[in-house]
């Protein structure tokens, strides 16, 4: 490097420097505008929506909900967020469908209304991995001219909030330092470009080792990586079909992605030198500002009825083929159908399958086989298995059962995850349905912490019957799961639920679980909230508890915290509807009593034993007249 050179980079790595201190400041800012909210809000978005067929403005967002054909209503937090450049957050929804057939509602975002400034940093995604063209997108940016589709079925409803989200939910950023884009439209030679703005492209931009050719255009994003690996690197993830060719990059800047003959299409685009220091700063002049600014945007969401492209099949070979043939099928049944080979729902292709009322019958020991990033929704009717295998089997797949009788198998569900090469995690959706397994109803392997997300499960109003082992039983070598129980009831003949994995999350609301231990927990955080839980294990049956490599003691109580994995667990029980009992042990207990690390937490509920050792802070124990121990919360 010349000592020429070394000025040029010095001056600039000082340059970058001060603005990335401005940063800090606005990002101390952003903590602090939280409790002044409406005082100091850089951005104010207002979120108010209802079930309107018209346009309803507000100060900042605008959302237009145009109502489709199903009774139903749309509800969007109100209220102001106050954000700086980098923040990001969610957007509580909730769809709901009174209505007797199963709708789609995709919901779209437009920017138009926003300076071009702000339209190249806002941008709105649903944070959950899909697939297109055979290539994994780790989130799906959604704009005007793209959607994201929730399924909403009949009598149901999507429900997005900070705590409970049974659909993956829209998510808004604020890009700082802007180094590059996704558009679409048509990019002249010269000009302005009529463009949309569809997603960012980032990479880690230092000063110090990211490098530029003397016109001011990218050479290196780290000094080694030149423009033409980076580019074939977010190619291979963007879900448009084949690969960005740099060879044919326009005298203006932008690579094709996705275009026609005429020059229509997606483009990518990255950022020079100095437009990356004009974006710095310009993210830090409306960083430190004192003006409140608002910005337009509006979210429409439309549906359409599910029925109106579905497909009638009336036997095996055109089921088959349907699903085949297509990477997006959708099929009624006329008439039950009988199998005798497995259902493959293939990597990136979606398949809906209405039963329409009736029954598939399968001779195949794997009913329905999920390959990573399908999808598959069985809706109203019965899979009736051989009697062996698997129902559904899902490896990094989305499965969603809707008002679906599952039995004549060994295991209901099972994901296998673990078992996946491409970092996929599935998530399951279980509504209104009855899955019964000979051993299980649902057996999870997680995806071990190989992504930023969990495998996922969600059980809405449903039953789990795991017969003669367990009704939920998962491996604890394979960490990060999240379940979700709602107004359900999971029955198993050892447990209900064997969770024994790190790192992972099962919430229990307003559901009931019974076996021979109730539920047992050996690693990761339970929540149980105004649900009942029963330890049926009779004297004979029972044991003493102790530790083993895997597995668990059949001590029969209600909730049982085995404490020899080296990770944390912990249990918190809540709500005055929450009954916990056993019918020959305790119902409660933790093994061993003072092992560090994990804990059980009771701040409400009803027992049927003394469980005075695990009280909350500031929470009472009483005695009822019929002998069962209540704690009152703190």
């Amino acid at each position: 490097m010349t000592e020429n050179n070394r000025k040029i980079n010095n001056s600039r790595q000082d340059r970058c420097g001060t603005l990335r201190s401005l940063r800090k400041k606005i990002i101390l800012r952003a903590v602090f505008s939280v409790v002044t909210l409406l005082l100091t809000a850089v951005l104010l978005f207002s979120l108010t929506a209802a079930w309107y067929t018209n346009v309803a403005d507000t100060e900042g967002l605008t959302f237009v909900a145009k109502q489709w054909d199903f009774e139903g209503s749309i509800l969007i937090e109100s209220g102001a967020v106050s954000i700086a450049p980098g923040d990001s957050g969610m957007i509580c929804m909730q769809i709901s469908n009174n209505g007797t057939e199963t709708a789609a509602a995709s919901v779209t975002v437009s920017k138009s209304d926003l300076s071009e400034l702000m339209q190249k940093r806002l941008y709105f995604y649903v944070d959950t991995p899909f697939y297109r063209n055979a290539e994994r997108m780790e989130r799906v940016y959604v704009s005007d001219s793209s959607s994201y589709t929730y399924t909403v079925f009949p009598n149901s409803g999507i429900n997005i909030t900070e705590t409970t989200q049974n659909a993956p939910p829209l998510k808004w950023v604020w890009v700082y330092d802007v180094l590059g884009y996704y558009v679409r439209g048509t990019v002249p030679d010269s000009g302005d470009a009529q463009i949309e703005y569809l997603r960012p492209i980032e990479y880690d931009y230092d000063p110090f080792v990211t490098t530029f050719y003397e016109d001011g255009t990218l050479k290196t994003v780290d000094g080694i990586k030149t423009v033409n690996e980076f580019l074939r690197e977010v190619s291979a993830t963007d879900g448009y079909d084949g690969v960005i060719d740099p060879s044919k990059k326009t005298a203006n800047g932008y690579y094709p992605v996705y275009v026609n003959s005429e020059g229509y299409g997606v483009w990518a685009y990255l950022c020079k030198e100095d437009e990356i220091e004009q974006n710095m700063s310009a993210d830090t002049n409306i960083g430190t500002s004192q003006d409140q600014e608002t910005y337009p945007v509006k979210i429409f969401v439309t549906g359409s009825n599910s029925r109106e492209t579905a497909i009638e099949v009336g036997s095996k070979e055109m089921l088959v083929s349907a699903l085949s043939t297509t990477s997006y099928a959708s099929v009624k049944l006329t008439q039950d159908i009988a199998l005798d080979e497995s259902l493959m729902i293939q990597s990136g292709h979606r398949a809906d399958i209405d039963l329409n009322g009736h029954t598939i019958t399968s001779e195949a020991d794997q009913i329905v086989v999920a390959e990573v990033g399908s999808k598959i929704t069985l809706n109203n009717g019965t899979v009736q298995g051989n009697g062996s295998g698997y129902g559904v089997s899902s490896n990094g797949a989305e499965v969603v059962l809707n008002h679906i009788v599952m039995s004549g198998v060994e295991e209901g569900i099972k994901v296998i995850d673990h078992q996946n090469t491409m970092n996929a995690d599935s998530r399951i959706h279980i509504v209104d349905s009855k899955i019964v397994g000979s051993e299980d109803a649902l057996w999870i392997y997680g995806n071990n912490g190989d992504t930023d997300t969990k495998t996922t499960v969600i059980v809405e109003r449903s039953t789990l019957d795991g017969k003669n082992y367990m009704g939920i039983i998962c491996n604890g070598t394979y960490k990060e799961t999240d379940i979700q129980l709602t107004d359900s009831t999971v029955k198993g003949y050892y447990t209900a639920i064997y969770h024994p994995q790190r790192d992972s999350v099962l919430q229990i609301t307003n559901s009931t679980l019974e076996g021979m231990t109730g539920i047992v927990v050996k690693g990761g955080v339970v929540n149980i909230e105004n649900s009942t839980v029963r330890g049926t294990g009779t004297e004979s049956e029972i044991t003493e508890p102790t530790y083993g490599v895997s597995g668990f003691s059949d001590t029969g109580d209600g909730i049982y915290l085995e404490a020899n994995y080296e990770w944390d667990a912990e249990i918190h029980v809540s709500g005055s509807k929450t009954l916990v009992t056993s019918a020959a042990a305790e119902a409660v207990r933790k093994f061993e009593a003072d092992a560090v690390g994990k804990t059980i937490v009771l701040n409400g509920g009803k027992y049927n034993t003394d469980v005075g050792a695990y009280l909350a802070p500031g929470a009472t124990q009483t005695v009822t007249d019929d002998g069962y121990y209540t704690v009152n919360p703190s």
